[in-house]
């Protein structure tokens, strides 16, 4: 039994697209912000995240036409390094990159989903409630067992998920068009408080929080390479690979420079950085709670749709380490109907609930422990 090739190349731009645009934009600038003290050092860290993401998806579009396989960056490391390493990197996918990936996810989909039926936005339950966590969990779970079906229900679920993340996108935006007609606010420029516009933007600047800032701005970025791990499964991984991580990041570049000017125009820079739903803060100050409730369940439905994409290609690299020995071969079988490798999705799935339970499991702490090994 072998992967079957169904997805197209639109199926893999809604799965790069959707995967990336999930959780962090929706979750990183509060931390970023909080590290870096200043709008200044903020945009800078988005910036150095935007850069080295674009740099590593060109490398991506040399690499993935030429090695077309479902191991993705494993394959990459075992031919340029030997065996040793795609060992070592196979277990910290396992343990710490996609495990962390989907318990991030997971997080950020129970912090909204909890925003939208509190009584306001400032009330959500901390991370390490388990409330939260237990909803994390039970989603990670869920699209465990749905990814084990058929690849193309997976991906079509992907495109519907990625069309709703474009409602919300329009939400955002005309909030902050709108929010341009309201009496003076939070949102007034800075020299109105008699500050020069560039002293503004670097007032309280902390350098030494630029690292965590670009840890977690990459962490926004992350899995514009996971359509690597579908390469066995595209009818064209050749021609539709470089047009489809290219394209995808071209699109997420416009849709993050634009939703950071929402939050800039909407909210003043304090809320943004304490704000658990930054999204959801935002649209409440303009259109009021009712409508912020919307944008939390719209922003869990993002957050669906990474989590959707990183689960289909998060049984893939164990499945392809299994095939060539480094892992046990209960992990390189398939179902026999879905063509699906049930076993490793079940354990990567496992292992994501795991990193949730653990205590002090908070989406900054995980941010860092992500970050560090991810990049």
């Amino acid at each position: 039994v072998t992967l079957s090739r169904q997805l197209t190349r639109l199926d893999g731009l809604g799965m790069t697209v959707g995967v990336i645009i999930g959780s962090g934009i929706f979750s990183s600038p509060g931390i970023m912000l909080d590290s870096t003290g200043s709008v200044g050092l903020w945009l800078i860290g988005w910036i150095l995240g935007s850069f080295i993401a674009t740099m590593s998806s060109l490398v991506y579009c040399e690499l993935a036409p030429a090695f077309p396989g479902a191991g993705g960056d494993r394959d990459y490391i075992h031919s340029a390094f030997g065996p040793q390493l795609a060992f070592v990197y196979t277990w910290s996918m396992f343990f710490v990159i996609k495990g962390g990936a989907q318990a991030m996810l997971g997080v950020t989909f129970a912090r909204y989903i909890l925003a939208a039926g509190a009584s306001n936005t400032s009330s959500v339950p901390t991370d390490v409630d388990w409330a939260t966590k237990g909803l994390a969990a039970s989603v990670i779970l869920l699209f465990m067992a749905s990814n084990c079906l058929v690849v193309k229900t997976g991906a079509m679920l992907q495109n519907t998920l990625t069309a709703i993340k474009a409602v919300l996108l329009l939400f955002l935006v005309a909030g902050a068009i709108y929010s341009t007609t309201l009496p003076a606010s939070h949102s007034d420029p800075p020299s109105s408080e008699h500050i020069h516009p560039i002293e503004w933007l670097f007032q309280d600047s902390r350098p030494i929080g630029l690292t965590p800032a670009t840890f977690a701005a990459l962490w926004a970025f992350d899995g514009w390479n996971d359509i690597v791990f579908m390469s066995e499964e595209m009818k064209n991984p050749g021609k539709d690979l470089p047009v489809v991580i290219l394209s995808s990041m071209g699109i997420v570049l416009g849709v993050f420079l634009t939703i950071n000017i929402c939050y800039l125009v909407l909210l003043p820079v304090s809320v943004i950085k304490t704000s658990h739903v930054i999204a959801s803060s935002a649209v409440e100050g303009v259109f009021g709670h009712t409508a912020a409730r919307w944008t939390s369940v719209l922003v869990a439905i993002s957050v669906l749709g990474s989590l959707n994409a990183s689960t289909m290609a998060g049984g893939r690299y164990l499945y392809a380490s299994a095939r060539v020995g480094h892992l046990p071969a209960a992990l390189a079988r398939l179902h026999p109907r879905t063509r699906t490798p049930v076993t490793a999705l079940l354990l990567q799935g496992c292992m994501s609930v795991a990193l949730l339970a653990m205590p002090g499991a908070t989406f900054a702490n995980l941010v860092s422990f992500f970050g560090s090994s991810s990049w």
